[in-house]
């Protein structure tokens, strides 16, 4: 990449697994302006890694839509509301 770019990332309400990653120079996309989203962090790429986000996919992404989803996978599966249920007991 020939200069250091930095993004804007979202992280969903409903699952903080799912981030959208947006180019701090492009409008960030109506979908995230909504009440399940939220602002995370910004990131320069390069220097600030953040797991999932895989910089040569955020590029062909952006220049698609303007925007890149990826999936944090280890909050995916350390995050409390993700455990399952405990089996309830079998009656007698």
């Amino acid at each position: 990449m020939a200069g250091a770019v930095t993004y804007n990332v979202f992280q969903h309400g409903g699952d903080p697994a799912i981030l959208c990653a947006v180019p701090n120079d492009k409008p960030v996309p109506a979908f995230i302006s909504g009440p399940a989203w939220s602002f995370e962090r910004a990131i320069a790429v390069g220097k600030d890694p953040i797991e999932g986000f895989r910089p040569r996919l955020a590029v062909a992404a952006e220049s698609l839509n303007g925007f890149y989803l990826f999936l944090a996978f280890r909050r995916a599966f350390h995050d409390p509301w993700i455990v399952a249920p405990a089996a309830e007991p079998l009656a007698a």
